[in-house]
């Protein structure tokens, strides 16, 4: 997956497995500036559109959002938004961002979790 934050100035990719890496780049000189192995199967990757700093990958047992910290070029992520037993049992199926403040998620049973 690959995401452009709000300005422009980054790009942020998501390899597939083994490694599904997410990678921050800086999109002007084709740079990489950041980069952190997941190592599950995730699939999809948004840019919060509120902070450039600030992205959400999910998967079928994976929901986290990871920030970019550019002064010491690090990427950190957040602790899971589920209970770890309950994510670990969810099939997260798609996520999205709305009104710029909340993060939606959809799961395989029907279920959709709306974060602020």
């Amino acid at each position: 997956g690959l995401a452009f934050t709000a300005e422009g100035k980054y790009l942020v990719s998501l390899s597939s497995l083994p490694d599904s890496t997410v990678t921050y780049w800086r999109w002007e000189v084709e740079k990489p500036v950041s980069s952190h192995d997941i190592q599950l199967s995730v699939n999809r990757l948004l840019v919060n559109p509120s902070s450039p700093t600030q992205f959400s990958v999910s998967g079928p047992t994976y929901l986290r959002l990871w920030d970019y910290n550019p002064n010491d070029h690090n990427l950190n992520e957040h602790p899971s938004m589920f209970p770890l037993k309950q994510e670990r049992r969810m099939k997260v199926v798609d996520h999205c961002w709305v009104l710029c403040t909340f993060l939606c998620a959809a799961s395989e049973d029907g279920h959709v979790y709306i974060f602020e």
